[in-house]
């Protein structure tokens, strides 16, 4: 059950505490169910492993390694995020171009 995939999003480096910035979110009642899972998953997995963390797995420090994930690997599928301000907006006028031509072979 517990697939190598599900494996990846664990984080065996330690926690990055600095230059965090507030963000607040809501989930719909599975969704939140879920991360509690990842919660008791990550504990269990920390106690197995001997892992000893600054801070106890919460509900917000999962969504942030989420977040983190799925941000990376949307950068990696796209080919690298871009460094400089000009290189985010040639890659902002770039993506709406190409929806705007897929749109219009339709």
């Amino acid at each position: 059950m517990l697939r190598s995939m599900s494996k990846s999003y664990y984080p065996v480096e330690q926690d990055r505490d600095s230059g965090r910035v507030p963000l607040t979110i809501r989930l719909q009642p599975d969704r939140h169910e879920d991360v509690e899972l990842l919660v008791r998953l990550w504990t269990e997995l920390d106690a197995s492993l001997g892992t000893k963390r600054a801070k106890k797995w919460k509900p917000s420090l999962v969504v942030e390694r989420l977040i983190d994930v799925g941000v990376d690997g949307f950068w990696q599928q796209v080919g690298g995020r871009p460094e400089t301000q000009e290189g985010r907006e040639e890659f902002i006028r770039r993506a709406v171009a190409r929806l705007k031509k897929q749109t219009r072979a339709r």
